[in-house]
């Protein structure tokens, strides 16, 4: 199916098709372009295996001073795309913003489950590792830094402000590697884990503080996590609702 402008029918049947609950690989991208000429623009997509054969869903719409673009696939298929003028379609506008506050919670609900199983396999490597205390609680204290960043941002948008987040997030086997993989890369942090064929976490970060791109620099953090990997879990956890709420769509 495929329509050139966005109706409520279309996006009805996109929101019944949507299986976030059946995702294995989970991408978003945070006003990471300049889609349609929009001052704010988010893209939500995930892969699913049905019948053996890997289906990508996605939705990315972008926002303007007058109108929403959004541009959809339904598995694999492109199925919506066109934009929504505000005043003539205060209706279709308003439940579009509704949908779309249930797919980010959906999104990132599936998130925490994939998270969750991760963290259920014991990792298998012999040894300690004396330095995961250390590492894990730079860790606990670099995320409690970013939540507070993220939900400044999320009360000023509540408050009609102009702020956005802006950045990347995976979660999910890497339909590439299979393995595990967590990324989070937003403000100055970028944050990767993964999991490696003993189940431990393999995390590395990079805080390019005031320069302007992440490129040639040198971790500020890089471990493996064994002993201490479901705590290491459980901050990736927390730091998932504050993402959803800097890019649900403003109120009013």
């Amino acid at each position: 199916m495929f329509t050139k402008k966005p109706h409520q029918k279309a996006l009805q049947h996109f929101v019944e098709e949507w299986t976030l609950s059946e995702a294995s690989w989970l991408a978003l991208q945070m006003n990471q372009s300049n889609f349609k000429d929009s001052f704010e623009n988010y893209k939500l997509e995930a892969h699913i295996t049905k019948k053996g054969k890997p289906e990508v869903s996605q939705i990315h719409w972008g926002l303007n001073q007058s109108h929403l673009n959004i541009e959809t696939l339904l598995h694999s298929k492109r199925h919506i795309s066109g934009k929504l003028d505000f005043k003539d379609n205060n209706e279709l506008t308003a439940m579009f913003n509704v949908e779309i506050e249930g797919f980010i919670h959906a999104f990132f609900q599936r998130a925490r489950d994939l998270l969750v199983q991760s963290g259920k396999k014991p990792a298998t490597l012999d040894g300690i590792n004396p330095q995961e205390d250390k590492g894990k609680e730079w860790l606990r204290v670099s995320l409690e830094v970013l939540k507070n960043a993220l939900k400044e941002v999320s009360t000023n948008r509540s408050d009609n402000g102009p702020e956005v987040s802006q950045g990347l997030f995976f979660c999910g086997n890497h339909p590439s590697t299979n393995k595990f993989t967590f990324r989070l890369r937003i403000f100055n942090l970028d944050l990767e884990l993964q999991e490696d064929e003993t189940k431990s976490l393999r995390v590395t970060v990079y805080n390019k503080k005031n320069q302007e791109s992440f490129d040639n620099l040198e971790p500020v953090l890089q471990m493996v996590f064994n002993r201490e990997k479901q705590d290491v879990i459980e901050y990736l956890i927390n730091i998932l609702p504050p993402v959803a709420l800097t890019i649900t769509p403003k109120k009013g």
